[in-house]
C-alpha cells in the first residue's frame, strides 16, 4: 500500500504537456514559481496550478518508466523529471502508522527537473522542490491467520485516501 499510494500522488505531481489554443495570461516568464497539485486517487489526471512568474493552469499525467512526466497547461506544456521524487516514495516510510485503526501518513519530498516542452513553455528549463503529503486508511485482511489484522502490504488498495502536492523553484528560457 505504501508504493501505490506515495506513487500515486507522486505520479499526478507536477507535469506539462501538450499546447492549447486559449492563454490563461500573460506569456511564460523566467522567475520564481509555486506549484500546486491535487491528485486523482488514480494514477495520472490530476489539476495543476503553477502561481508565480508562470501562472498557469492544467491537467496532469501519470510518469513514463523513466520517471518522465507531463503537464497539459492552457498557455503550453512541459515534461517533468520525476524520477528522484518517484524513488523516495517508493522507500518511504510512514511518518504516521496506527494499526489500530488502519491509517497512515506518508510524507516525501525530492527535487524535480523541468524540461522543454511546447507553445509558451517552448525552451524551458528549472528545477523545483515538490512535498507530498499522503493520508490513508487501509483494508483488514478478510481471511487467513491475519484476518482482523490490517493489511498494509504494496499489494493493498487503500479504502480512502487523500493526497497533496506543493513545491517552489525557478525557471528560465532559453
Amino acid at each position: 500500500m505504501r508504493f501505490r499510494a506515495v506513487i500515486a500522488i507522486a505520479s499526478l505531481v507536477l507535469l506539462v504537456g501538450a499546447a492549447v489554443a486559449d492563454a490563461a495570461g500573460p506569456p511564460a516568464k523566467a522567475g520564481s514559481i509555486l506549484i500546486f497539485v491535487t491528485p486523482s486517487e488514480a494514477n495520472g489526471d490530476g489539476s495543476i496550478i503553477i502561481t508565480g512568474a508562470t501562472g498557469d493552469y492544467g491537467k496532469t499525467t501519470s510518469p513514463n518508466k523513466q520517471g518522465i512526466a507531463r503537464a497539459f497547461l492552457k498557455q503550453g506544456s512541459f515534461e517533468v523529471n520525476l524520477s528522484v521524487l518517484d524513488k523516495r516514495g517508493n522507500n518511504a516510510s510512514p511518518a504516521l502508522a496506527d494499526h489500530s485503526s488502519c491509517s497512515a501518513v506518508f510524507k516525501v519530498s525530492g527535487p524535480v527537473t523541468i524540461l522543454d516542452r511546447t507553445g509558451a513553455y517552448k525552451g524551458i528549463s528549472g528545477h523545483a522542490t515538490i512535498n507530498e503529503t499522503v493520508a490513508m486508511i487501509g483494508p483488514r485482511f478478510a481471511a487467513g491467520a491475519e484476518k482482523g489484522l490490517c493489511n498494509m502490504t504494496n499489494s493493498a488498495n487503500p479504502l480512502a485516501q487523500w493526497g497533496a502536492v506543493t513545491g517552489s523553484g525557478t525557471v528560465s528560457f532559453g
